[in-house]
């Protein structure tokens, strides 16, 4: 009876559980995907006004500015730092936090100047500052509503699973075969 010899080339198969292991051992790369995938998002959320929707503020009720856009400055400020197990994303703008968790409370006002129609500042006879006030330190309360942007959208989950799949079953070359 003659025998019958099986032998599997495995290499490529080799190959790709090694490259799937190497890239498990670095997700780097893919945390900048997701990085840049949840700052696309919270992009979105300024550009319809929350999701869901924020309530709108006073001065974007009373302008054409939308709802914390006034400077674009909190906007302009999101960025994301990637590291091998994990992404940070967010923003190192002061009143940030008051924004995304809203706040109610009292604060300190300093003294400040502002413009006033009816008011000069004067040393003397001499005005220096016209249409200047000086308003003095105060306690105010406020009440701000919570509006958050640095959201994951349900949208948004699906992408960053596939991002990591394609990144984890990609072929050592670098595309899929």
């Amino acid at each position: 009876m003659p025998i019958i010899e099986i032998k599997v080339e495995d290499q490529k198969v080799k190959d790709l559980l090694k490259g799937m292991q190497d890239r498990g051992e670095n997700l780097t790369p893919v945390m900048k995907l997701i990085g840049e995938t949840v700052r696309r998002s919270v992009e979105k959320n300024f550009d319809e006004e929350g999701r869901p929707p924020w309530r709108l503020s006073r001065r974007a009720l009373y302008t054409d500015d939308k709802t914390l856009t006034h400077t674009g400055r909190l906007r302009k400020s999101i960025t994301y730092a990637a590291f091998n197990d994990r992404v940070e994303i967010g923003t190192n703008v002061r009143y940030a936090a008051v924004h995304q968790f809203g706040y109610s409370g009292t604060v300190s006002v300093g003294q400040h100047t502002r413009k006033v129609k009816t008011r000069d500042i004067k040393e003397g006879k001499k005005t220096i500052a016209k249409g200047i006030g000086v308003v003095r330190s105060h306690q105010r309360k406020m009440n701000i509503p919570a509006r958050p942007f640095l959201m994951v959208q349900d949208e948004d989950w699906q992408e960053i699973r596939d991002a990591i799949l394609d990144y984890i079953a990609r072929p050592r070359g670098g595309t899929h075969e």
